[in-house]
């Protein structure tokens, strides 16, 4: 089914009209992530107290996790080759850009942008709900449909990084222990809502990119190790 479902919607790609929609939507970092991120600073900038900016920042580090770890997953776990590299599919090349790709991850089980996407999202909608839904739905069609028809994932990838994305955050957004203390800190040494917003902003450019700032820092760390070891 999963193989069936990524043919059928790469088959459109052969239509130019629909081969533009999708390129568009799935590969135009603007267009796929704009909405998305844009509605995040919306809700940041929505109560500007230090309990809610802790709340959002705890997402946002949770976001990050689950986005490295969706990483490092497809390292560790390969149930199938990505669409587009699997000389058993017909799959037509022409709309997929290679350059977007690590093709050190051969595997794309679970989809890191379809994390990163979707646990933004949920950060969205614990504050939300409206924005939240409609970032949900625009973001299940960019990385979602629109990355499976450009041959990048199959389904499943995507309902990974469903679970795994929102899963971490919501399980950050219970650890009230860990909120209550980072709002205590912030308190006692009178961290301003500049500071914090300066911090989000930090936080949100990396995620932009998918945290390949801190993907580059802990490819570092390993290689240093290795060389160390």
């Amino acid at each position: 089914m999963d193989s069936k479902i990524v043919l059928w919607l790469n088959a459109l790609t052969y239509n130019d009209v629909w081969a533009a929609i999708f390129l568009l939507m799935g590969n135009n970092a603007l267009v796929r992530g704009g909405p998305v991120f844009f509605a995040f600073v919306l809700v940041w900038c929505s109560k500007p107290d230090p309990e809610h900016q802790v709340k959002i920042l705890v997402g946002l580090v949770a976001t990050m996790v689950a986005t490295v770890s969706s990483v490092v997953l497809q390292f560790l776990f390969t149930p199938h080759i990505r669409p587009c590299l699997n000389s058993a599919l017909p799959i037509n090349q022409s709309v997929t850009d290679f350059s977007d790709l690590d093709l050190h991850r051969l595997s794309s089980f679970p989809s890191d942008s379809a994390s990163l996407y979707f646990a933004i999202c949920m950060i969205i909608f614990l504050e939300n709900r409206k924005l939240g839904i409609v970032s949900f739905l625009w973001s299940i069609l960019t990385v979602g449909v629109c990355r499976v028809a450009l041959g990048y994932h199959y389904p499943t990838d995507i309902i990974g990084s469903l679970v795994l994305g929102p899963g971490l955050v919501l399980i950050a957004s219970r650890m009230r222990v860990l909120q209550t203390y980072c709002t205590v800190q912030i308190r006692r040494f009178h961290i301003s809502t500049p500071v914090l917003t300066a911090v989000m902003f930090l936080f949100l450019g990396d995620a932009y990119n998918e945290f390949l700032g801190i993907l580059n820092f802990i490819h570092i760390i390993r290689h240093v190790t290795g060389l160390s070891a």
